[in-house]
């Protein structure tokens, strides 16, 4: 669950958020496609604890969001970006790395999940071999969003992650989020999701 109440922030003269307040219950999915510089990546950066309000509370999964506890939340929440920025080094190396992680250490992946996830996104097991560096932007946001499920984060915070995608792809990708039962929060301007009928967050 996501509840945000009565969000305040401000940059100098700008307000971004004056008492903005949100609740997404647990397991459900809404779409914000708000317009360019309306807070998107604000919200998005708040909700990880990368940016801190003027006023207001965040609450993760019952969990208020603060200074000492901040992360501890981001290890409730699975984040896919556009640009899907991941570490250097080999795909294997990256899924490998993740899962060596003492937050991540429980969910030990089989090779089986690996390249069925990688079979229903279109890629062939010989990505794993490739390096980072050299994926394009589509391979790189599939990437992204199979750790993103691999990791069973409660939590899914998805921005505009089928931009890079053909219709196909991106149909699977909205099918899956919707039927992944974590709280997502889904930053898009592409008409799929709202074809998808997932609520919206006016601003």
């Amino acid at each position: 669950m996501i509840q945000i109440k009565g969000l305040h922030i401000a940059y100098g003269a700008q307000k971004v958020f004056t008492d903005f307040s949100l609740t997404i219950p647990s397991g459900d999915a809404v779409l914000l496609k708000w317009p360019s510089g309306a807070g998107k990546t604000t919200l998005l950066k708040l909700l990880m604890g990368f940016e801190h309000p003027d006023q207001g509370q965040i609450f993760i999964d019952g969990l208020e969001l603060n200074k000492k506890n901040k992360y501890a939340i981001r290890q409730k929440i699975g984040y896919v970006s556009q640009d899907a920025d991941l570490p250097e080094g080999s795909v294997h190396h990256l899924f490998e790395m993740s899962f060596s992680l003492q937050a991540n250490s429980h969910l030990q992946p089989s090779q089986r999940d690996v390249e069925a996830y990688l079979e229903r996104y279109g890629l062939t097991g010989d990505i794993l071999q490739k390096q980072v560096k050299d994926l394009s932007g589509g391979e790189r946001q599939r990437i992204g969003f199979i750790l993103c499920r691999l990791l069973k984060r409660s939590v899914w915070l998805l921005d505009e992650i089928t931009a890079g995608l053909d219709y196909d792809l991106r149909e699977k990708v909205v099918e899956d989020v919707k039927s992944s039962g974590a709280t997502c929060l889904i930053v898009s301007h592409d008409p799929i999701w709202q074809a998808s009928n997932l609520k919206e967050v006016e601003r």
